[in-house]
């Protein structure tokens, strides 16, 4: 795997932006290129896409962006392993999973013989290893030549047939795997002609194992299947968007503007994303949740307007969103990250603190999620001008004792911090006074002069006599408080 170092200000740079009422800041990943493609993420936000004119597969990953191979990527699990479609020379040689800078074919692309033609395209990937793609077969019945396509996993080395919905009754049934999650779950679908009728059905089904049968969703006159949450909810597409779960098929409908919305990704928090379109037919990125839209457009990246999601995209647990977008004069894709911008949150509160008058105070928040203003208050009342992450307190005195809090916002909202006391005290007078150590023998009696300066006459003053009562003992000497200098002599009682 090769890394690719960003030194230019277009790779890996944050943009904000706004969206009816919801604010998002927009990672744009990596090089422009002239063709939209498919993109997908895990839930630690490490996106792959494909751009061919830049070496094929990318990846970004904490920040940085590599060059993975030469394929078109399809999935990455939670655990960094990334599926696709390899291609060299403009051939496919079939699906790859790459991991640890190894990359492995796991089933034959167009190079090889019958009954493969066109490669098995792969869907998907889980944290055990498992991968899901469609495989094109061809036979022929009668001097008829017919291609179906088959839903594939690969798991240890070995590539095996989903199993069918339908039964013996039933001919050219073709079985199409869409996804997988962390628990094993395949979402798809089944199409076959009943052999007795003639009538053709499609079944949107999922298999709860690779080993199981599947099970039908329920979903009227079936339809694509197209993801699969990591707590199994289930979406697709017939005439109108729908979400499984539980066994409860819920139809999405359609934004206020009456215009089709095609969902394309779902996660544990029930969002679900999709293209919705905008009254002239161009498509518009948008979320569903709990019966309300929400239009992701207009969203800046560098000094262009990411206008026009070509690719639905993804969207993770947390709320990031991987999509392919349009740019400047429409002639260039652009892969990008697009999270939801937080509340501020305080990571390091103002501390309480006691000093004395006249001193220095300073007072500290640390917070994140993009905070663009802050307040400092005193009580309730706002300390004018301290609209910084610190507040310096100068000459402090004891009427600035109190409660102080600061309030920091951003587009989203805003939050106050715990109230820091500050406590301010009179300071205490400290005094300088001279100990004299006596070492002397217990018992015996002393005299203990000074002088504070030496002269031709050397006139010694007497200061105390001393009884020592034990050795060392020490003697405080009050009257040199204020004297620059003091020299003191030990003379024996005889």
């Amino acid at each position: 795997m090769k890394k690719i170092f960003i030194i230019i200000v277009i790779f890996g740079s944050l943009w904000m932006g706004t969206s009816h009422g919801q604010v998002y800041q927009v990672i744009d990943l990596g090089p422009a290129n002239d063709t939209g493609e498919p993109v997908a993420m895990n839930n630690s936000g490490w996106v792959t896409w494909h751009a061919p004119g830049y070496g094929g597969a990318w990846l970004y990953k904490n920040g940085e962006v590599f060059v993975v191979n030469s394929g078109i990527p399809r999935g990455i699990s939670d655990s960094g392993i990334i599926v696709g479609d390899l291609i060299v020379n403009r051939m496919a040689m079939g699906g790859f999973m790459s991991q640890s800078n190894k990359t492995t074919i796991v089933w034959p692309g167009i190079t090889e013989t019958y009954p493969v033609i066109n490669g098995a395209v792969v869907t998907g990937v889980n944290d055990s290893g498992t991968v899901i793609g469609n495989g094109r077969y061809e036979y022929s019945v009668h001097g008829s030549t017919y291609i179906l396509m088959g839903g594939l996993y690969y798991q240890s080395g070995v590539v095996t047939n989903l199993h069918s919905i339908f039964g013996n009754d039933y001919n050219n049934v073709t079985i199409t795997a869409s996804a997988i999650n962390n628990r094993g779950t395949i979402v798809g679908s089944v199409r076959g002609t009943s052999n007795n009728s003639g009538v053709t059905q499609v079944k949107s089904v999922a298999w709860f194992g690779t080993t199981s049968l599947p099970i039908d969703l329920g979903v009227a006159n079936g339809g694509d299947v197209v993801a699969v949450s990591s707590d199994d909810r289930i979406i697709g597409f017939n005439t109108e968007s729908w979400i499984w779960q539980n066994g409860t098929v819920q139809y999405i409908g359609r934004p206020p503007n009456g215009r089709p919305f095609h969902a394309t990704s779902v996660n544990a928090r029930g969002q679900v994303l999709g293209n919705g379109y905008e009254a002239n037919g161009s498509p518009m990125l948008m979320i569903w949740q709990n019966g309300v839209f929400t239009a992701l457009d207009n969203l800046l990246v560098g000094t262009n307007i990411c206008y026009n999601f070509v690719v639905g995209g993804v969207i993770n647990d947390s709320g990031q969103i991987a999509a392919i977008c349009r740019i400047g004069d429409g002639s260039l894709w652009k892969a990008v990250l697009i999270t939801e911008v937080p509340v501020p949150s305080i990571v390091k509160q103002p501390m309480s603190q006691t000093t004395i008058i006249g001193s220095t105070v300073y007072l500290r928040v640390c917070a994140t999620n993009a905070p663009t203003s802050y307040q400092w208050y005193f009580g309730a009342n706002t300390i004018d001008g301290a609209t910084n992450a610190s507040l310096v307190l100068t000459n402090v005195q004891t009427s600035n004792s109190g409660a102080y809090t600061v309030t920091i916002s951003n587009q989203v909202g805003s939050v106050t911090s715990n109230p820091a006391m500050l406590n301010v005290i009179l300071g205490l007078g400290i005094t300088m006074v001279p100990a004299v150590n006596i070492g002397g023998n217990v018992g015996e009696t002393y005299e203990l002069d000074f002088i504070n300066t030496f002269g031709p006459t050397d006139a010694w003053s007497p200061l105390a006599t001393i009884a020592v009562t034990n050795s060392p003992q020490w003697y405080l000497d009050g009257s040199a408080i204020g004297q620059p200098q003091r020299f003191y002599r030990l003379v024996q009682h005889l």
